[in-house]
């Protein structure tokens, strides 16, 4: 009889410290890694960042953009291409006039505000149609410039992303009074 006294005793203090065990473990706070996009390089960016700063304001890299490595220093460059986007970029905020056209269906007022938002979101940074945006000021200050991207209507960044080209050369046209 008291073998299986201590027998029950003994059973219940094995599954006690079972359980303790068990929820020592579970609470054990796992290790994760950052995923690579998220991991920042040396320049204060994140892998993702330092992407989209180059995409955006088509800048060449001293590495290959597509496998950063995060411990090496990385350098930027300006390229003509650079000058032509951030042309685009202030004239889309700055000098571009919304036409109306009455047999368009297009929602006027929310494009002014589109604009509307992206000059004040500018002016945050300290630019105005006197104080543009620079090339130098995008290589100089590569964390507020992906900022600002990331700030700007979607509308307006998605157009330096897709079609800048086109928009410069009908910036050179309308500049030559091609439109007039």
């Amino acid at each position: 009889m008291k073998f299986k006294y201590i027998s029950k005793k003994f059973a219940v203090l094995v599954i006690i410290f079972m359980v303790i065990i068990i929820n020592f473990i579970g609470c054990k706070e796992e290790k994760q890694e950052i995923p690579i996009d998220f991991q920042e390089a040396k320049n204060g960016l994140t892998v993702l960042e330092n992407y989209d700063y180059v995409k955006f304001y088509k800048l060449d890299c001293n590495q290959d953009i597509n496998q950063i490595e995060i411990t090496d220093e990385i350098e930027f460059y300006i390229t003509e291409d650079t000058e032509k986007a951030i042309r685009v970029l202030n004239y889309k905020i700055w000098e571009y006039k919304i036409v109306e056209y009455s047999d368009v269906n297009i929602d006027y007022e929310g494009l002014r505000e589109i604009y509307i938002r992206a000059r004040k979101m500018c002016e945050t940074y300290g630019f105005t149609a006197d104080n543009l945006i620079t090339s130098e000021w995008v290589v100089d200050n590569p964390k507020e410039a992906i900022s600002l991207i990331y700030d700007l209507p979607i509308q307006i960044s998605n157009e330096l992303l897709y079609s800048y080209k086109t928009t410069y050369e009908l910036i050179l046209l309308e500049e030559e009074g091609f439109f007039d």
